[in-house]
C-alpha cells in the first residue's frame, strides 16, 4: 500500500485546512464597496452593432483598425461592473464576473503583466506598437481580481493580483509602466516616452487597484499607492485648465465625456483618503 493511500485521511485534512486557512483569510481582508457604482450603469458590453460584444472566449472584444481584438481592461471593467449586478442582487452575473477574472489569469504574463497585442494611437497620436502594455489594465485587473478572491476565497486570484504590482515599479524607460511627475511617482495608461503623456484617469484607476491590493496587506502596493498618491496630492492643479481637467498633460483638451468619470474617481480618492488638495480641486471642478 502506498504512502498516499495509506494516509489518504490525513491527505484529505491537510488540504481541507489549507482551503479553510485560504477562506478565513478572504473573509478577514477588509470587504471592497462597490466598484465605482458602475451597477448602476448600463453594461458596457453594448449589442453586436457597437464596438464591444462577447468574443468567442466569452469576454469583451473591441472593434479596431485592426479588427476585433482583446483588451484587457475592458475585460477587467466588464468583470467588475458583472459583479456589482450580482452584489445587488442579480446572481447571475457572478459567473460573467469569474469569467473576466479567469482570463486575466490566464493571460497574464510571466512579468505580472497584461499585453495589447494590436497597434494602437493614443490621443496625441503616438503609435503604440505591440505588445504593449498600460497601467490602467493592471489597476482595473487588481481591483477585479481582490473582489474575486474575497468573493470566492481561491488564492490564485490573489496571487495573480499581487503579480500585477511589478510592471509598476518599473520605469517607462525600461520597458515598465512607472514614469516620473515633478519628481514623484506617477503611472502611465500609455508608456510613451517623448513625452509622457500623463493620462489623468488612467492614473488614477492605477491608484484604486493599488489602493484595493494593499487593503488585504500587500505591502509592495501599498508602498506605490502611497508614492504615487503623494504625486497626485502635489500635482493635481496641473491638470487644471480654465476650470475642468485635462484629459492629459500634453495636449492639455478637455475631453468632456470624460468629465464624470473624473468626478467619480476624485470621489474615490477622497473616500480613500481625505485630503484638503484632492477636495479644493474636485470642488473647483465640478461644483456641488
Amino acid at each position: 500500500m502506498s504512502w498516499f493511500h495509506h494516509h489518504g485521511h490525513q491527505v484529505v485534512v491537510v488540504v481541507m485546512l489549507l482551503a479553510a486557512c485560504a477562506t478565513s483569510a478572504a473573509t478577514q481582508a477588509p470587504k471592497l464597496s462597490p466598484y465605482l457604482g458602475w451597477a448602476n450603469e448600463g453594461s458596457f458590453v453594448k449589442p453586436p452593432t457597437g464596438n464591444i460584444k462577447l468574443g468567442l472566449d466569452g469576454v469583451p472584444i473591441v472593434k479596431y483598425p485592426s479588427g476585433w481584438e482583446n483588451n484587457p481592461t475592458t475585460t477587467a471593467q466588464w468583470g467588475l461592473q458583472e459583479l456589482d449586478y450580482s452584489i445587488h442582487g442579480r446572481k447571475e452575473h457572478r459567473v460573467l464576473a469569474l469569467r473576466a477574472a479567469d482570463w486575466l489569469v490566464k493571460t497574464q504574463q510571466h512579468d505580472g503583466a497584461w499585453v495589447y497585442a494590436f497597434a494602437d494611437v493614443n490621443t496625441d497620436g503616438q503609435v503604440l506598437t505591440p505588445p504593449w502594455r498600460s497601467a490602467l489594465a493592471q489597476g482595473n485587473a487588481m481591483s477585479l481580481l481582490v473582489r474575486i478572491w474575497q468573493v470566492t476565497g481561491q488564492s490564485r486570484y490573489l496571487s495573480a493580483a499581487k503579480r500585477a504590482v511589478a510592471p509598476l515599479q518599473v520605469d517607462t524607460a525600461t520597458g515598465g509602466l512607472r514614469a516620473t511627475l515633478n519628481g514623484g511617482t506617477i503611472f502611465e495608461e500609455y508608456p510613451t516616452l517623448a513625452p509622457p503623456q500623463h493620462v489623468l484617469n488612467g492614473f488614477l484607476f492605477t491608484l484604486i487597484g493599488l489602493h484595493d491590493l494593499a487593503a488585504t496587506g500587500d505591502r509592495p502596493a501599498g508602498r506605490l499607492y502611497d508614492e504615487g498618491r503623494t504625486t497626485l496630492e502635489a500635482n493635481l492643479g496641473r491638470w487644471d485648465q480654465g476650470g475642468l481637467p485635462a484629459y492629459d498633460l500634453t495636449d492639455r483638451l478637455i475631453h468632456h465625456s470624460y468629465d464624470p468619470i473624473h468626478r467619480y474617481l476624485l470621489v474615490e480618492m477622497l473616500a480613500e483618503r481625505e485630503t484638503p488638495q484632492v477636495r479644493h480641486w474636485l470642488d473647483t471642478w465640478y461644483r456641488p
